[in-house]
């Protein structure tokens, strides 16, 4: 008797598909249209470029170890299993509890943007339509993309990413032929501009910038050959990350000159990149409207990836009983997390109502604060991971990572992205936008907190039941685990997580 219906679809993905759902969730045109130019808007500090150049030095300090033990666990809750199996199960149900929270804010948080800009084009059009309903569309597509089978889903993203970075290289190419009068200038380079107050927010800004490159780890399950597949995959989508990051912004500061970057963020914001493309193509409305329509299927792809791995996460969880047995279910035909996927889409669907209802304003509250927390929701939990490799190496025997992929690299990443929580919590009031003495400040981290508390309790109350406990963190043999009348609980647990 299986403890659970079915199990993902295995052997659907390749390389390619898992590099798509990577940088979707990355969302790189929002990351250089919104995030960068709200970088330089806050902190009035030019040199981006060598602060992405910073930032990706850390994610590819961090990704030998965090590969090596994903590699090894193949588990759709990536994050919870490599922290399970690294330094236990009480640990590892926070963590997966956790998981799922901040993937949720992060997934549900671009809701907010996705109504904007629907109005926002439609207003282009001549209509006038509230954000929500843009909102309540980008749900119900994600809804419908969440059943479908994750190759399928891969193909749709494909086109997206693909026009994403068409358009960016193009912007690219014209900025550097269009450079501030005349004179291409890679000041943005200079090291001695980043000893400057305000720095902190950039860290911060850039972190979120880089969340989506872990995602290869949540697709393993379903991946061909997932060794190779989630180390090449986490690489690729690393490398184009930073590549893309680093050039696009610096593009910006040669087109609108090191001296006028800031003031023009500050003018136009998200709409900055579009103004200079408008500027170079003969200010053509057809052009904006293309644009705009592009940046928002962008948005939609990365809200699509998203919500992949909320789904996977829940399923996951469901799974090993942490949460309802009914999430573990997956559909017959499709092989994907059905009621998982469902579930993570009505959570979307309550959010958008209750924001509408309430008519808080969907960029800021909506988008900008669930966005902000979840990125620092992810940097918690990638700090831990890289402790976890570390414990998941020692215990290991002579088959594990390695001391250097498995202990020292781990290390460095560690006490990296902890400086960067750190930066993080002294500018959260520039990153949320409100005062030192708002109660918002102390209201985010108390949810971590509370999330983190819960799930500790609930692994306290799983120790009374052996068999359920012992699933925790088991992974693919989850879905094949017997009954505890024909076989030992104890059978189909991973050595590391006994």
């Amino acid at each position: 008797m299986s403890i659970v219906k079915a199990a993902l679809a295995r052997d659907r993905i390749g390389t390619p598909t898992v590099v798509q759902y990577a940088l979707t969730s990355a969302t790189a045109l929002l990351a250089v249209a919104g995030l960068i130019t709200t970088g330089w808007a806050v902190t009035g500090i030019v040199p981006a470029p060598l602060v992405f150049v910073l930032i990706a030095s850390v994610v590819a300090i961090f990704i030998p170890g965090y590969a090596a033990v994903i590699s090894r666990l193949r588990h759709a809750g990536a994050l919870y299993a490599c922290i399970t199996a690294g330094l236990g199960r009480p640990a590892g149900v926070a963590a997966g509890l956790m998981s799922t929270y901040v993937y949720n804010l992060l997934q549900i948080g671009l809701y907010g943007l996705i109504g904007v800009e629907a109005a926002t084009i439609a207003g282009l059009l001549g209509a006038d339509i509230p954000w929500w309903v843009g909102a309540g569309v980008g749900c119900l597509v994600c809804a419908i993309c969440g059943v479908l089978r994750v190759d399928l889903s891969g193909r749709v993203l494909a086109v997206v990413l693909m026009a994403d970075l068409a358009l960016l290289a193009v912007f690219i190419v014209l900025a550097f032929a269009h450079p501030h009068d005349g004179h291409v200038s890679l000041a943005a380079l200079s090291p001695s501009s980043l000893l400057v107050p305000g720095l902190g927010v950039w860290v911060a800004v850039v972190y979120t910038a880089f969340c989506g490159f872990e995602q290869p780890g949540v697709l393993s399950e379903e991946a061909r050959d997932p060794g190779s597949t989630v180390r090449r995959a986490m690489w690729l989508s690393a490398v184009v990350m930073a590549t893309l990051y680093v050039t696009a912004s610096l593009a910006m500061t040669v087109a609108a000159g090191p001296g006028h970057i800031v003031d023009a963020a500050r003018q136009h914001g998200p709409d900055l990149l579009f103004v200079m493309l408008g500027q170079w193509t003969g200010q053509s409305e057809l052009f904006i409207l293309c644009a705009h329509i592009l940046f928002l299927a962008s948005i939609m792809a990365g809200a699509v990836s998203y919500h992949a791995s909320c789904a996977r996460y829940m399923y996951a969880l469901g799974r090993e009983g942490v949460l309802p047995r009914r999430l573990g279910d997956t559909g017959r035909r499709t092989g994907a997390p059905v009621p998982a996927s469902l579930t993570q889409s009505t959570l979307g669907a309550a959010a958008i109502t209750l924001f509408a209802v309430m008519g808080w304003d969907p960029l800021t509250r909506l988008f900008f604060w669930l966005g902000t927390m979840g990125g620092a929701g992810l940097l918690i939990l990638l700090t831990v991971t890289s402790i976890a490799v570390v414990a998941y190496t020692v215990r290991c025997d002579q088959d594990g990572p390695g001391i250097g992929r498995g202990i020292v690299l781990p290390l460095i990443a560690a006490l990296l992205m902890a400086g960067g929580l750190v930066v993080t919590g002294q500018n959260l009031p520039v990153l949320l936008g409100v005062d030192p003495d708002s109660r918002w400040l102390w209201i985010w981290p108390a949810t971590f907190a509370a999330v983190i508390i819960i799930g500790l309790i609930r692994a306290v109350v799983m120790r009374r039941d052996r068999h359920t406990y012992r699933q925790i963190g088991a992974g693919v043999t989850a879905t094949t685990v017997p009954t505890p009348a024909s076989t030992p609980a104890h059978a189909a647990v991973p050595q590391a997580n006994r």
